[in-house]
């Protein structure tokens, strides 16, 4: 994303590592990837691992920042003098400048650390804790980036919408659609366990001598229902008529034992 012009020159250096070039969002790319093969090797939810990675990322990004600072790269855009922590670096030149990266070690270390914490709390949907990650990350680093001196991208240089802002939208986006996708799954996962209890409860039907035939009910039933929980748009409207088919659950469950 950053300096293509050099990378396509010369592709080997991608592999330089020691170089440097190693920016967040290519490196996230790399982890997402890795985690995909790690859930497939270990059978397991990606989402899950991605769930109980989340929260510990924040500690680990505030670290990088502090490392950035004590090196001395990735210094912040010109900043007015008398700004009581406004700082040169005497390798990059005589001005005073934004300690950006004490905000992004901030922001990313100890704000976004805090928001995911509490968040993850408590039981969350699958892949809610992934999604507040991405929209938190994309946030803060969004901001940060109007105290950080650009770098030029595939766009080119810009000091109104920087290379990273630019890669913090697409994740700020992801984010919120895949924390939409997680709640709307969460709810039809409950929706359909709510109507298979309420079938088996009120339709106990000829259990010992056709289980089969009472099972492909009851599936046939939970299809045709969740198909009808689908047809709904709108979250909102989803929870009511989860609502209001349990309510209905329980009532024919009361009329039938009276």
């Amino acid at each position: 994303f950053y300096e293509p012009a050099h990378y396509l020159a010369n592709p080997l250096d991608i592999l330089a590592v020691w170089k440097g070039g190693m920016a967040f969002h290519g490196g996230f790319l790399g982890v997402l990837v890795a985690m995909v093969l790690y859930a497939r090797k270990r059978k397991i939810t990606w989402f899950a691992v991605m769930d109980f990675i989340a929260p510990l990322v924040p500690p680990g990004l505030g670290f990088g920042r502090l490392g950035n600072f004590i090196n001395g790269e990735l210094w912040g855009r010109a900043a007015d003098p008398s700004l009581p922590w406004a700082m040169v670096f005497p390798h990059v030149d005589a001005i005073a400048r934004h300690p950006s990266q004490l905000y992004q070690a901030f922001l990313e270390g100890i704000v976004l650390f805090a928001v995911l914490w509490w968040f993850s709390a408590k039981p969350r949907a699958l892949g809610a804790v992934s999604a507040v990650f991405l929209i938190g990350y994309g946030v803060v680093r969004f901001v940060a980036e109007f105290f950080r001196e650009p770098d030029a991208g595939i766009f080119g240089l810009s000091y109104t919408i920087s290379m990273g802002q630019w890669l913090s939208l697409p994740m700020i986006a992801a984010g919120v659609a895949m924390l939409v996708w997680s709640k709307k799954a969460a709810a039809k996962q409950l929706y359909g366990m709510a109507i298979a209890s309420s079938i088996r409860k009120t339709h106990p039907g000829p259990t010992e001598s056709r289980p089969q035939e009472k099972s492909a009910s009851v599936i046939r039933r939970v299809v045709r229902s969740v198909e009808a929980f689908d047809s709904i748009q709108s979250v909102g409207e989803q929870v009511n008529f989860f609502r209001c088919s349990a309510e209905a659950g329980v009532v024919r469950k009361s009329r039938l034992g009276r």
